[in-house]
């Protein structure tokens, strides 16, 4: 199969496209994204669940120009079907309710999902036994706490992008992908218009961007928390690293935004609590945030290997 190019304009084009909450909190639908590649033959198929980035305080799950263009000929020649979830976001939604959307998240996908993609194509099923689990940013920091989180065997692999493995630490005199934090105005005054039972769980970049002042101004413990279990870097201590599925980490060199160091540390620790020289790799080039967005596959020889070896575990 020749490899499908594609622009954010055209990211999905390929695909037929579903919706459906997953999960409701109150009157608020958490929803899930279903992408199934035009042309799927009928048959049981493999899955990549693909998180959002966005800081955890911004993002949708079919943003576009969040997801790498190699993940459209990477999913058409495995046959597999997208899975795209949504989830709360901070202020409004703390951390422990972001985990908890994520387990809700999970459970829908062994227990519900099979009967809804049945209703909209008879002639397809998952197969829950080789599941890639995948995302960008603050996705790669949902896709790791999957990890760590679900019982052992429940996933093939994981493909995090420059994920988030820790709280970010901005200064105002910081300029992450080139934002000046230096106005917090625009933070100040939605924190003031928050009431109690707000909810966000989908926003289309540039809304809510600004949210990243949180972390310049010292306030997103407050929002986020700050327990053991909120990031992997500490919660990875209360694993077995043994346990865990093969993991890939993608990071840019000159990150401006999730700096590399943070991966590397995140790396070292899981490779000094037990095998994670086995379990763990990464993966460096040059560029910022974002950096591989638009590369494909076919030009560029470490993601070529990485993907290799990632459908060596997932779908072989």
């Amino acid at each position: 199969m020749a490899s499908i190019r594609s622009t954010p304009a055209t990211r999905f084009e390929s695909f037929n496209l579903y919706k459906t909450p997953y999960k409701k909190v109150g009157d608020h639908d958490i929803d899930a994204h279903v992408a199934v590649p035009k042309g799927i033959k009928p048959g049981t198929h493999p899955l990549i669940v693909n998180f959002h980035g966005g800081g955890l305080t911004s993002g949708d799950a079919i943003y576009p120009e969040y997801k790498a263009a190699f993940w459209v000929p990477f999913t058409h020649r495995n046959s597999a079907i997208l899975v795209l979830p949504n989830h709360r976001l901070a202020p409004e939604s703390s951390g422990a309710d972001m985990l908890s959307d994520l387990a809700d998240f999970w459970t829908w996908l062994h227990t519900a999902f099979p009967t809804y993609l049945s209703s909209q194509d008879p002639s397809l099923k998952p197969d829950l036994s080789r599941i890639l689990v995948a995302g960008e940013s603050a996705g790669g920091y949902m896709a790791i706490q999957s990890a760590l989180t679900l019982p052992p065997n429940s996933l093939r692999a994981v493909l995090a992008q420059y994920p988030m493995t820790r709280r970010l630490d901005f200064t105002p005199e910081d300029t992450p992908m080139g934002m000046p934090l230096t106005d917090r105005s625009p933070m100040d005054a939605h924190l003031a218009a928050m009431k109690p039972g707000d909810m966000a769980s989908s926003a289309t970049p540039p809304d809510r961007q600004f949210l990243v002042l949180l972390s310049a101004y010292g306030l997103f413990d407050k929002y986020f928390g700050t327990g053991k279990d909120l990031w992997p870097i500490t919660r990875v201590e209360d694993v077995d690293v043994g346990a865990l599925p093969p993991m890939w980490i993608v990071h840019g060199e000159q990150d401006s935004a999730v700096p590399l160091w943070t991966s590397q540390v995140f790396v070292d620790k899981m490779r000094e609590l037990g095998k994670g020289d086995e379990k763990v790799t990464l993966i460096t080039a040059e560029g910022d945030h974002g950096f591989d967005l638009e590369i494909e596959e076919e030009d560029v020889e470490w993601l070529k290997l990485a993907l290799g070896e990632i459908e060596g575990v997932w779908v072989k």
